[in-house]
């Protein structure tokens, strides 16, 4: 599987990283700047993204951008 690694700050980070074909994210730099409720704030965000985009799962976004 691969890993989108490096700069994932907010949910269209790993929504980018989803899209190139990562199955998961690392967030690691972000919980320095903004604490660990960071992890909550990116969930929430690609799930509110989800829903508006019709998408029922993680699984149906991952390399999007090679469709």
């Amino acid at each position: 599987p691969i890993m989108g690694v490096g700069g994932v700050r907010d949910f269209q980070d790993a929504v980018e990283f989803l899209f190139a074909g990562a199955r998961a994210v690392q967030v690691g730099t972000a919980i320095m700047y903004d604490g660990p409720e960071v992890f909550m704030k990116i969930c929430r965000g690609l799930e509110a993204f989800m829903m508006a985009e019709g998408f029922s799962s993680v699984d149906e976004m991952v390399g999007l951008a090679h469709d």
